[in-house]
């Protein structure tokens, strides 16, 4: 594939497109590990990180969405300009394209602001959220996730940082974690015990604990190992949010 030719202005904002998703190591994580065959869950990210996954996974230079440069199994979905909304029509049809198999895998799918498709629209995508097509990345791209249904935002991982959703850190959570790194684990586990936790909420509580240990410089190599581990678990598999976050804080007191 000829390496695609940039103007001036165009290569600038590949740049900082490029220079911003260099720093954000879960993007990197996930490319590593499609490249390593182990597809994530769909994922919901802004349109500059959707152009970013594409190029890094396919080799080429996206520069936007609306860009008509044809990429090998790279299949854009759009809602329809004159009703502004994703209709359920252009749903079914990227169901069915998911059926067949891809010729030079991993074939990506993007489905652009799909906060803007009706309810049944949404509804129809639960099911192959739940069980993505095998080598197949889902993206979703919105600005606004809190739209979207609470059983799709469920059923995806949230990648971009300036994307607004409404998941976030549940209550109490910043204090016991505070606690749990200086020994005192008994309110973290109680809201262990109390809480059940959308796969979203068991993200931002990892996350916050790494910040955490970062923070002290509190913890040995196996315990970033450990959560590591648990986040990727998070983002590739279907595993219950709630049998991580027991692995990572229950099972090494």
């Amino acid at each position: 594939m000829k390496p695609a030719i940039l103007s001036e202005k165009s290569r600038e904002k590949f740049t900082k497109i490029f220079t911003k998703a260099m720093y954000s190591p879960q993007l990197h994580s996930l490319i590593a590990q499609i490249q390593e065959k182990k597809f994530p869950l769909p994922l919901i990210v802004s349109e500059e990180d959707a152009c970013f996954l594409v190029s890094e996974i396919k080799d080429t230079l996206l520069e936007s969405l609306d860009s008509r440069e044809y990429i090998p199994d790279f299949f854009l979905y759009e809602r329809e300009a004159e009703k502004n909304s994703f209709p359920i029509k252009t749903v079914l049809a990227f169901i069915e394209r998911t059926n067949e198999k891809p010729l030079y895998p991993p074939a990506i799918y993007i489905l652009r602001d799909i906060d803007t498709a009706e309810i049944a629209g949404m509804n129809a995508l639960l099911k192959i959220l739940e069980e993505p097509p095998q080598e197949s990345v889902i993206l979703l791209t919105t600005t606004q996730a809190e739209l979207l249904l609470p059983t799709i935002q469920s059923r995806t991982i949230f990648v971009s940082e300036n994307i607004s959703h409404t998941e976030v850190l549940p209550d109490g959570f910043d204090s016991a974690l505070r606690a749990y790194i200086t020994w005192d684990p008994v309110r973290l586990l109680s809201l262990l015990y109390k809480g059940k936790f959308t796969r979203s909420q068991a993200f931002a509580i990892l996350r916050k604990y790494l910040e955490l240990l970062k923070e002290a410089s509190v913890a040995h190599a196996e315990t970033f190992t450990r959560l590591t581990d648990a986040i990727i678990a998070l983002e590739t598999t279907n595993v219950n949010p709630r049998h991580i976050l027991d692995q990572v804080f229950l099972l090494t007191l």
